[in-house]
């Protein structure tokens, strides 16, 4: 697994029988990322999921597919 919250987030997904990673957006080198929440859209295989960069404090909002 990549470095966790290094420039992109990190999610992992299971799939019911194995853990697989996919990385947010590519974000500046360095920047620590903290996913704080992840939401489901109902009736979608859309995941909504906020969080900030607490070194700069700037919040973000990322939609995952």
């Amino acid at each position: 697994m990549p470095d966790a919250n290094l420039g992109r987030s990190n999610y992992l997904r299971w799939d019911g029988s194995s853990w697989t990673t996919t990385l947010g957006p590519p974000r500046e080198a360095g920047d620590w990322i903290s996913v704080n929440d992840v939401a489901r859209v109902p009736g979608t295989r859309t995941l909504l999921a906020v969080g900030a960069n607490p070194a700069k404090k700037t919040p973000f909002v990322e939609r995952r597919s």
